[in-house]
């Protein structure tokens, strides 16, 4: 996949570079890509143009697609840990209204690691002060925070993907309408 990439980076300098060339050496360069890229010998810049468009918005919806599911992740991780802080407010409130000094609870960890995963290790059934319920409440606070700013970042990244797309959609579409017009340049001078 990375030579792929790599010629695929290497079709667009050219692209970008392709004017400056007397058409000898464009027709070698066209020649060279289209063995490349598998397609046809007569294709003209704008169509080199479309196809390397083309691939740039499959590459931009795919990451669109990743950061996608990175918010649906933290968006699902941050509904458990708020689950998570209603018990154990429940169970502080409870605790506080009777005369009991310690309330049975389940303990559950959220484990947010900067790889990408955050997980719900197995809850073990303990039982906690009030003081110990409020260092619970605080470390799940700090846990919150953490998925805060990774839904955040995501969102972002997921919003910069968008909009890179919306731009390469406009620039293929003027790039088509190019197209169009020289083919049809090309057909009334052929009458």
């Amino acid at each position: 996949m990375n030579k792929a990439k790599d010629h695929l980076d290497a079709v667009r300098k050219v692209v970008n570079t392709l004017e400056q060339f007397d058409s000898r050496t464009r027709e070698q360069i066209l020649r060279w890509a289209s063995e490349e890229l598998n397609v046809s010998f007569t294709l003209n810049p704008l169509g080199l143009q479309f196809m390397v468009f083309r691939e740039s918005i499959a590459q931009v919806e795919e990451n669109k697609k990743y950061w996608l599911s990175r918010m649906k992740e933290t968006n699902e991780i941050s509904e458990a840990i708020s689950d998570y802080m209603k018990e154990i407010n429940d169970a502080l409130l409870h605790l506080q209204g009777s005369k009991k000094k310690k309330a049975k609870m389940k303990l559950r960890n959220f484990k947010i690691e900067d790889d990408d995963e955050a997980t719900t290790i197995q809850p073990s059934v303990v039982e906690l002060t009030a003081n110990e319920l409020n260092k619970e409440i605080s470390k799940i606070e700090s846990d919150r925070e953490t998925v805060r700013n990774k839904r955040q970042l995501a969102t972002t990244q997921f919003e910069n993907f968008d909009q890179k797309a919306n731009q390469l959609f406009n620039i293929l579409s003027s790039v088509m309408k190019a197209i169009k017009e020289m083919s049809s340049a090309v057909t009334r001078n052929m009458l």
